[in-house]
């Protein structure tokens, strides 16, 4: 790469009366690895020495002439950025493919302009301070005219596609990547390509998801200071990786995974990058290959020290402090990520990358698991890597604990603890009823006060729901999986099962009281009542078959018809042993009237049968159906009374051959 800086030099130095001020030459600072320094005029080369610092190289340029007060000269001076070697030291990288260096302007205030002309084929790339490009069939032109010269630096990245070594590696499982090198670096390139192929399959087996890029994944050798400060990025929108020259195949699988490890599978920084620091280390030491130390516990008082929730990406490390911040951040959510997944096991973490990935809640029920949200920020992720019917990990909570949260977020822990224990014993009390929507979407979004209080509500149903199953066992009925349904499938609250359980449990309760009242030993009473009337075991046996068929109403009206036969035969018995006594009283005494008369009255004989049957016929009027079928003559009766000679039938025409004695021992009488 080629400098020319066109010095234009003023001398305004005002001599005074004993003095002349004039300039020999001027000194200068270029870049420090900047070679073949010289300098020329109009009338030809001028001295020039340099001085190389460590930061800089000093060039002193001689000038042709003494220049005086007033007087203005100018000379170009010029040297080469010569492209340094791959992981050399050097900040300069120029190759055919990939050239990157530094831009620095010169001149006062308002007096310096710098232009970067690129050779036809490259594209171009500012970082740092501004520079405006211009796109020409010869190159682009990249300038500024900076305000303040001497404080003016930008990077310069160019990069022509066409001259990059090109090797496609087809890995299986979709796995397809495309690896860009440098024509001078092979050595890179075979880093690259080996590393992968030996990591990429066993890093897709880990995650357990399928590969997410549609096309080649392009992998970019990159010179460091071009990206930023940092050994590789991932672009998630353009799908490619830009890695550093060096050979670091932590580096390597580290920005491959980020093809799953992005915002896109969980939010916040912490997570996708501490993921990606672990599955590296975990697929460099299955495969035999070279993984970084596991770090250390972070410390409050680490230089760049942080709760990972406040940690976001800087976009270039360009002073201590954030590179101070930025190690820190890497080294402790690598150290949270491992305390997490030696905790939930890698299984585990397959299951919550899938669910992840799917959108799927944390807290699954009964039917297939619900749809949420597609942004999942840590508290999912939480929730997904610690499956809800198990206890909370220790040292999960005490590596959130440590490093992640804020006092504030640290609270929120405790509330949510307390919110899992309480939804695992409704799970235990469930006995296989698993929790509804309505308890467990405020359990995911992280709503504790709404999760405890339809909580408590879901357990006062499962009580219910005992109540229910112990009385219906003690009458050996059958529940169907209504109820269980409606609460397995509440989403907007517990009314409708709720509803449902109080409506069985009546039945249920109704059914248990016909049955103790058509168990009872009726008494004598109950049993006259009972006689020739409806069954009440009839009734109560349609109550059962209604409940089992679901027809809680019908259930409910059978058990009372049942109940209300049993409760009204004492009574009917009664009105019948009453009426029956009536009767008698009424008969006998009709008859006692009849043989007084007769002692008194003998012209002829009266018959007793015509008058006591229409005695019985008027007074039947007045008894109900079942007390005429109990007071009925038995047949057997019947046919005596026939035979019998003193039988009213017998006494109508008399017989004049056999007159009966009179009681007084005169005539018969009528």
């Amino acid at each position: 790469m080629h400098v020319a800086i066109q010095y234009r030099l003023t001398n305004n130095k005002p001599n005074t009366s004993t003095t002349i001020y004039y300039y020999r030459g001027i000194s200068l600072g270029v870049q420090v690895d900047a070679r073949d320094v010289r300098a020329s005029d109009s009338g030809g080369s001028l001295g020039v020495s340099t001085t190389r610092h460590r930061f800089f190289t000093e060039v002193e340029v001689r000038l042709r002439a003494n220049l005086y007060y007033r007087r203005t000269t100018t000379f170009t001076l010029r040297y080469d950025l010569v492209g340094a070697k791959p992981r050399s030291e050097a900040p300069t990288r120029v190759g055919r493919a990939f050239v990157t260096f530094g831009v620095w302007a010169f001149g006062d205030r308002n007096l310096g302009s710098v232009e970067v002309r690129m050779p036809p084929g490259f594209t171009t790339t500012i970082d740092g301070d501004d520079m405006t490009t211009t796109t020409r069939s010869s190159g682009n032109i990249a300038r500024a005219t900076p305000t303040e010269p001497d404080e003016f630096f930008a990077i310069v990245t160019g990069d022509n596609s066409a001259a990059y070594e090109y090797e496609r590696l087809a890995l299986g499982g979709g796995v397809n990547l495309a690896v860009l090198s440098w024509p001078e670096d092979d050595r890179w390139s075979e880093s690259v390509t080996s590393t992968l192929r030996d990591g990429m399959p066993e890093l897709q087996e880990l995650i357990g998801l399928d590969w997410p890029v549609e096309k080649d994944l392009k992998v970019t050798e990159r010179y460091t200071p071009a990206l930023e400060g940092y050994a590789g990025l991932f672009f998630t929108d353009d799908e490619r990786i830009d890695v550093s020259e060096d050979l670091d195949p932590a580096t390597i699988v580290h920005e491959a995974s980020h093809a799953w490890f992005n915002d896109r599978l969980f939010e916040q920084r912490w997570v996708y990058e501490g993921l990606a620091e672990e599955y590296a280390w975990r697929v460099l030491t299955a495969t035999g290959g070279d993984p970084q130390s596991l770090p250390d516990r972070p410390e409050g008082s680490d230089p760049g020290a942080q709760p990972l929730l406040t940690w976001t990406f800087p976009e270039a490390i360009r002073d201590q402090d954030t590179s101070d911040e930025e190690l820190y951040g890497y080294r402790a959510s690598f150290w949270v990520m491992h305390q997490i997944v030696e905790a939930a096991g890698e299984d585990q973490m397959r299951r919550a990358f899938q669910a992840a990935d799917a959108n799927l809640t944390a807290y699954p029920g009964a039917d297939a698991p619900e749809k949420v949200p597609e942004k999942d920020g840590w508290h999912r992720f939480l929730d997904l890597v610690e499956p809800p019917d198990a206890p909370e990990s220790p040292a999960i909570d005490q590596a959130i604990r440590a490093a992640v949260t804020t006092p504030l977020e640290a609270q929120a822990l405790d509330a949510r603890a307390a919110a899992r224990a309480a939804y695992r014993a409704l799970v235990a009390a469930g006995d296989g009823w698993l929790p509804p929507w309505y308890v467990r979407e405020p359990l995911g979004s992280w709503l504790f006060p709404t999760a405890s209080a339809r909580i408590d509500e879901a357990e006062a149903l499962l009580g219910r729901r005992d109540e229910l199953e112990a009385a219906a066992a003690a009458e050996g009925l059958t529940l169907d999986d209504e109820l269980e349904m409606r609460y397995e499938g509440a989403t907007d609250g517990l009314g409708e099962a709720t509803n449902l359980a109080d409506e069985q449990l009546g039945a249920v309760r109704a059914i248990a009281d016909a049955h103790a009242s058509v168990n009872a030993e009726p008494d004598l009473f109950a049993q006259i009542g009972l006689l020739g009337a409806s069954q009440p075991q009839a009734s109560y046996d349609a109550a059962r078959a209604a409940f089992e068929a679901g027809e809680l109403a019908g259930a409910v009206q059978q058990a009372g018809v049942a109940v209300a036969i049993v409760t009204r035969a004492p009574v009917l018995g009664q009105e019948r042993v009453i009426m029956a006594t009536i009767v008698v009283v009424g008969l006998a005494g009709f008859l006692v009237f009849v043989l007084v008369l007769r002692r008194r009255r003998a012209p002829r004989p009266l018959g007793v049968e015509p008058v006591s049957a229409a005695f019985l016929a008027l007074d039947a009027r007045f008894v109900p159906d079942a007390a005429r079928d109990a007071l009925a003559p038995d047949p057997a009766t019947a046919v005596q009374s026939a035979t019998d000679p003193l039988d009213p039938s017998g006494t109508l025409g008399g017989h004049p051959a056999a007159p009966p004695p009179d009681v007084d021992g005169g005539p018969a009488s009528t």
